[in-house]
């Protein structure tokens, strides 16, 4: 046991678990996995709670109660974490929210969205997504594997995250226009040698932000069918549902992606896209602990990218006030995307989603800009 530096993300350095005081604990409804190392190590030093941890048939797991808590949820705090300290917990329960992934033996430390805080620090904190430099120790890490990414040195990793964040982040520019330039530059950074992204993603982002792409036109608008699918998963709330069934009864919500709203959806879809890039690794396609579900190569991420941000901006069309004509208020936006992130990055991807990444993989950017159009932005 030790400590490790890690490249941390501002809000991550920021986060603290709210725990009586959080609106939705993710104590509950979830399946909480236990690995056999965390199962040995809790029977031993814990022989008295080792009936908190049960089997199924994909392993062990946290039994849950009636309710669907967590069994060691008492007040909203956990007994176990209460009574025995953080080295008490498993793996998952010590981190989640947390994300950490080893990239050529250097650690780094995101998070996910899933959580209402980290949900409220990415999309309102100040500055959450500076990396920085932090210790972390290492005794709830042994899940963690490293992953080699040929020639790639440290120093241009972040420096190639660094430049994909400051454009999504660039004020002055679009939702779309972030989502075309960063599909864009993955198709053109995807047959290069990792050793060559920091030098060339100058140039790429120049060539990207200069190109006129082609917009095809659309029949039918197949986020609709994306949406129907995600908020279909177990986790979804029965509010978010009804909301959602309002877009598909007609186009006149559509008209409402304009002027101040446009604006202030704009704002939190940009802080989406960072915080999404932060938790997958973007553009460094690792596995994390939901597999590869964003897919296999980095064209096919970008395009997943797109998918899940331009479904979210659907959704938050949705709690737009029409009488007012004013954007959802930061409450409901936070819960909104909590909810939301819940739903599609901790579950299988539907079939609605994976068809649709695959066409604008095999289409392109112009496919892209057709959906991004749906809701014009000028």
């Amino acid at each position: 046991m030790g400590t490790l530096s890690v490249d941390v993300f501002n809000y991550v350095q920021r986060f603290a678990c709210l725990v009586d005081r959080c609106e939705d604990t993710c104590c509950k409804d979830w399946r909480i996995s236990v690995s056999e190392r965390d199962r040995g190590l809790f029977g031993q030093a814990l022989p008295l709670y080792e009936n908190l941890i049960v089997k199924d048939s994909d392993g062990y797991q946290i039994a849950k109660g009636p309710d669907g808590h967590c069994v060691a949820l008492t007040g909203g705090a956990c007994k176990v974490h209460a009574q025995h300290g953080e080295k008490a917990l498993s793996n998952i329960c010590a981190n989640f929210p947390r994300m950490f992934r080893l990239i050529n033996g250097s650690l780094v430390k995101a998070a996910s969205m899933g959580c209402p805080e980290v949900a409220r620090l990415c999309l309102y904190g100040e500055d959450p997504f500076r990396l920085e430099e932090a210790q972390q120790d290492d005794f709830h890490l042994g899940d963690v594997r490293d992953q080699s990414f040929e020639d790639l040195q440290a120093t241009d990793r972040r420096a190639v995250v660094k430049a994909l964040l400051d454009l999504v982040l660039e004020s002055g520019t679009t939702t779309g226009q972030a989502l075309v330039r960063v599909f864009t530059l993955a198709e053109r950074l995807e047959p290069l040698p990792h050793s060559q992204w920091a030098g060339a993603i100058p140039r790429l982002m120049a060539e990207a932000g200069s190109l006129a792409i082609p917009v095809e036109l659309l029949a039918a608008d197949p986020l609709l069918e994306v949406l129907a699918e995600a908020i279909q998963q177990p986790k979804v709330a029965e509010t978010l549902r009804r909301r959602a069934a309002t877009l598909s009864s007609g186009d006149a919500y559509r008209g409402l992606y304009q002027g101040e709203v446009r604006s202030a959806l704009d704002a939190i879809l940009k802080r989406f896209i960072a915080a999404e890039m932060t938790r997958i690794g973007f553009p460094f396609v690792s596995i994390t602990s939901a597999g590869q579900d964003y897919g296999l190569n980095l064209v096919e991420w970008a395009a997943n990218l797109a998918v899940r941000t331009l479904t979210l901006r659907h959704l938050l069309l949705a709690h737009v006030d029409p009488e007012a004509g004013r954007a959802p208020e930061p409450a409901v936006i936070v819960e909104v995307v909590y909810r939301f992130c819940r739903a599609v990055s901790h579950s299988p991807a539907v079939s609605a989603e994976k068809a649709l990444r695959q066409a604008i993989g095999e289409r392109g950017a112009g496919y892209l800009a057709a959906l991004i159009a749906l809701l014009p932005e000028d």
